[in-house]
């Protein structure tokens, strides 16, 4: 019976979420010693061709993106028609759970969040991948690394119907109008959604509410979302200018791309920080007071000297609060970030933000403190977490990378399952040779014969025999570094029963007395009355004699005597009509 508590080779250990698509569950992967975050899919989702693959398709291009904002895929799997995804797992809540227990965010950190999921996506995007289904819902504040974008790819299989399902919180609240109308859809779709996503985390609701499916979608296509100074006057202008910019119902007048998007949320965002510190970004030039009349000749040097000193602080603060020193923030890449042991990694600092210092530490024991942006690093087998901490203007900023680096003894990662045999057909007892082909590096393999026997061995040949007429599936589990797969092979064996044993065959001689004859054949059914397919032998005493070899059956035929058609002349043969006005003789044999 199966362990309920275990999904392949995961330790099942509680539901920590339930959505439309299926369940999540947090795991244990004693593999790697971790734990991990699986998606369950519901299996009446896999009952469809169609959306099964446009799942796996999706989940496999969701977990070639590496990015610190995007939620990290780390395997997809099946077991017995049950489809999961394992992901990292995350420590915080989502953006719809912080907006629900505490309320709006504050403006300067709601722009943050929004800066963070925009370069997720754009890295998403030049991967040629959109979302599709950005909410609060779907975006994750983490105790560390800040704002992840989670089923990237996957929500938008989940056919969210317009009508809301769960309170304001339902997707039709931030899909886009040409979602609505069924148009064509690109990243600005994503812009839109991320757009109203923004518009709830400053004003703690989303831009358009409605009773009933049909209001709500009347309402986005034809009304203007509400400006956010009339909800929440303390929002600075340009942040109302980002988001009604990303709210527009035409796509064409949304961002052009995501770097444009990126530079307005961040000037937003310094605008933000300069109102809340009290610094005026956009001063006035006011005149001067006129100079008080004065007895004599008075010489402006000295007020000049003053202002041109004002005017040199007041540009000092601000060129150090604003120009062109940004805070620090920590990112980098690596390559590759998988092979073969000894491996050897190239780690770029792409983090931005003025920078003093970088602390570098590879997960396996080893840290360095450098100035330099590149690096290399060499590891041993195993699965290893990087984290790199940048130092500079605005204090320091971090990333960690959770089992970043994989290095296994051989090239591929996780094992694939495959196998031939010889031969699937015959009688039986039949004896079939089974070879495995699986792909990786295997250290076991779990044969299911499928009449009740199985076997657990690490050689790649063997051989089984079926002794009992049937067909049967054949299953093979390879376990070996990186996970764990199955192919199960449905009827792929038949032994068949025993052929019957062939019908006895009769010597039935045929004699005919015609002394004077010069030719003398036999014909009938059982040589498909063909003149000269049996001629028969004169004796001495004038009589003609063949011998025909007959199974069991009625026989119809004639002699034909010097090129005359007669029936037996015996009158005890039994006679029938023919189809010629004559007749044919009977032989019967039992």
């Amino acid at each position: 019976m199966p362990d309920p508590s275990k999904l392949g080779h995961f330790n099942l250990l509680e539901e920590i979420a339930h959505g439309g698509m299926g369940t999540v569950y947090r795991a244990f992967d004693p593999t790697l010693n971790r734990e991990v975050a699986i998606k369950v899919l519901r299996r009446e989702l896999a009952h469809d061709p169609k959306f099964l693959n446009d799942f796996l398709q999706e989940a496999r291009f969701a977990a070639a993106i590496a990015h610190p904002h995007i939620v990290q895929i780390y395997f997809v799997g099946e077991e017995k028609a049950q489809y999961y995804i394992v992901m990292e797992l995350l420590k915080g809540r989502t953006l719809r759970e912080i907006i629900e227990s505490d309320g709006p965010l504050p403006e300067e950190q709601a722009l943050e969040l929004s800066i963070e999921v925009v370069e997720g996506l754009r890295a998403a995007y030049k991967n040629k991948m959109i979302h599709g289904d950005i909410k609060p819902a779907n975006v994750f504040i983490t105790d560390d690394t800040g704002a992840k974008v989670l089923d990237f790819g996957l929500s938008k299989l989940a056919n969210v119907e317009v009508a809301p399902t769960d309170g304001i919180w339902g997707s039709p609240y931030y899909i886009s109008p040409e979602r609505v109308g069924q148009k064509a859809e690109d990243f600005r779709s994503d812009v839109y959604s991320l757009g109203a996503t923004l518009f709830q985390a400053l004003t703690g609701h989303p831009p358009f509410e409605a009773d009933t499916p049909e209001e709500l979608a009347a309402k986005r296509l034809n009304e203007k979302p509400p400006l956010l100074g009339d909800i929440n006057p303390s929002l600075t202008r340009k942040t109302e200018d980002v988001v009604n910019k990303m709210l527009n119902k035409s796509i064409l007048l949304r961002y052009r791309d995501y770097d444009a998007l990126l530079e307005d949320l961040r000037d937003a965002k310094t605008e933000a920080t300069a109102k809340r510190l009290g610094v005026d970004l956009h001063p006035e030039l006011k005149p001067p007071p006129p100079e008080p009349e004065v007895a004599g000749p008075k010489s402006p040097l000295p007020l000049v000297i003053t202002a041109v000193v004002v005017v040199l602080v007041i540009v000092g603060v601000l060129a150090f609060l604003f120009w062109p020193r940004t805070r620090s923030a920590a990112h980098f890449t690596a390559a590759p970030v998988n092979g073969k042991a000894p491996l050897t990694v190239i780690f770029d600092d792409t983090s931005t933000g003025e920078i003093t210092n970088r602390y570098w530490n590879f997960g396996d024991g080893s840290s360095t403190n450098t100035t330099a942006t590149s690096l290399s690093h060499t590891y041993a087998i195993g699965a290893y977490t990087v984290t790199l901490m940048v130092e500079g203007f605005g204090g320091a900023s971090t990333i960690t990378q959770v089992n970043y680096i994989t290095v296994s003894p051989a090239v591929p990662l996780k094992p694939t399952a495959n196998f031939s045999a010889n031969p699937v057909r015959g009688r039986a007892p039949l004896t079939v040779r089974f070879t495995d082909t699986s792909a990786g590096e295997i250290t076991n393999r779990f044969w299911s014969f499928g009449d009740g026997n199985s076997t657990n061995t690490t050689t790649t040949s063997l051989s089984h025999t079926y002794g009992i007429v049937g067909t049967y599936t054949v299953s093979l589990v390879v376990d070996g570094f990186g996970g764990v797969t199955t192919n199960t092979q449905a009827n792929y064996i038949s032994a068949l029963s025993a052929p019957p044993p062939p019908a006895p065959t009769y010597n039935v001689e045929f004699t005919i007395a015609a002394p004077d004859a010069h030719i003398v054949a036999l014909a009938g059914d059982f040589n498909n009355w063909s003149m000269t397919a049996r001629p028969m032998h004169k004796q001495p005493n004038g009589t003609w004699v063949t011998t025909e070899q007959l199974k069991a059956g009625r026989y119809e035929y004639k002699f034909i005597v010097d090129g005359k058609w007669i029936p037996d002349p015996d009158t005890t043969v039994t006679r029938v009509p023919d189809n010629f006005g004559g007749f044919n003789s009977v032989v019967v044999i039992p």
